[in-house]
């Protein structure tokens, strides 16, 4: 039995997104493309749509934050350098979208669809036409606006934790020649890790732990209308109890 076959469609997103390989930030950008384009209900979308769209992605990502795009610290992305020249006025709109539908697409587009190294979801959620357009599928245009919801909070999750790693990876190579010690120099910083909370949930299942219901209405029902904290120490308590 094939993946297709045992998984759903968000089962299979979920893959893609949380298991692909990924050297560069770009699959995220074109994830984000893919469920702004389901939202409209597009089933054909051209190129240069695709392209306008993933550069507007970056150029808001970039506007935002200043973290590196992939982990090589002696480079940057074609979307990096695009925008980049676009900002400085080196370039018209025009040609960075030409640029971007050249080179900024023309290997996650191919490469999306899939699993690691496993290809068998390939075309599972779109087709492509020869590099001009895209097909979606109804396995992509039948997410209900609250799965797209939620998987959109992972995808975007994961972007920032992907800046996160390639930024330590880049991160002042002076300090340590080992990352243990890099580590344990840096140690003192205090950073919150709440934004981790929705890519944790995809590698859960959006389960809760303690009462298997879903994340997102685990706090929500009568008997866990508790704080996280009060809410562990209550399943805990239950759970010795049974024991």
């Amino acid at each position: 039995m094939s993946i297709t076959e045992k998984f759903s469609n968000e089962d299979i997103w979920k893959g893609i997104i949380l298991f692909g390989l990924n050297t560069a930030t770009y699959k995220m950008a074109l994830a984000k493309n893919l469920m702004d384009f389901s939202r409209q209900g597009k089933d054909t979308v051209y190129w240069y749509e695709i392209a306008e769209s993933f550069l507007d992605q970056y150029i808001h990502r970039l506007d935002s934050s200043a973290m590196p795009q992939q982990g090589n610290p002696h480079r940057l992305t074609v979307m990096e350098r695009v925008v980049r020249e676009l900002q400085l006025g080196k370039i018209s709109r025009g040609e960075a979208i030409n640029r971007v539908a050249d080179q900024g697409l023309e290997n996650v587009v191919p490469r999306f669809q899939t699993i690691g190294q496993n290809t068998d979801v390939r075309n599972y959620f779109y087709t492509i036409n020869n590099g001009k357009s895209i097909q979606l599928k109804d396995t992509m245009l039948v997410f209900s606006a609250q799965q797209m919801e939620s998987l959109e909070q992972e995808f975007m999750a994961r972007w920032s934790l992907l800046e996160g790693a390639f930024s330590i990876y880049q991160d002042n190579f002076e300090l340590a020649n080992d990352i243990r010690d890099i580590y344990l120099q840096k140690g003192y910083e205090r950073r919150s890790i709440t934004s981790t909370i929705p890519f944790l949930k995809g590698y859960q299942g959006n389960t809760c732990f303690y009462c298997s219901e879903l994340l997102s209405a685990c706090f929500k029902s009568q008997k866990s209308a508790l704080k996280p904290s009060e809410h562990q120490v209550y399943h805990r308590n239950m759970y010795e109890r049974r024991t």
